[in-house]
């Protein structure tokens, strides 16, 4: 269970970091965060909201005093390859998004059948 919940917060790390770099307009590669103000602030909400998540997801299997600094390198890491991406494969940063968006809701989906066939069995 704690490699799920790790690599999900992991998944939640790099979709924040992405998320912030398309919340600018200059940088926008999705239409909608290049016209809209609204849409730009979503995204910036919903990148802080994955960030928290995985801060807490991180304590989970972890604690507090050894999480924090494992999400403090998970953030740099994931913000380095945000930014490798969108300099080297720009037109692959918004696939990556819609990719890692994926695999957070497989992760999510396989970590609930996990507690729930826990649960029975317990």
């Amino acid at each position: 269970m704690s490699a799920l919940v790790t690599s999900l917060a992991i998944i939640l790390a790099y979709l924040a970091c992405a998320l912030f770099y398309q919340a600018s307009e200059r940088r926008a590669a999705i239409a909608a965060l290049k016209t809209s103000q609204r849409a730009r602030t979503g995204a910036r909400a919903a990148g802080w909201a994955a960030l928290l998540i995985a801060f807490w997801l991180f304590a989970l299997p972890q604690g507090w005093e050894r999480g924090a600094p494992i999400w403090i390198g998970t953030v740099s890491a994931a913000g380095g390859v945000s930014l490798l991406i969108s300099a080297l494969r720009p037109n692959w940063h918004p696939p990556s998004l819609a990719f890692a968006g994926g695999c957070a809701a497989l992760l999510v989906l396989a970590t609930a059948i996990e507690g729930a066939m826990k649960g029975a069995a317990g």
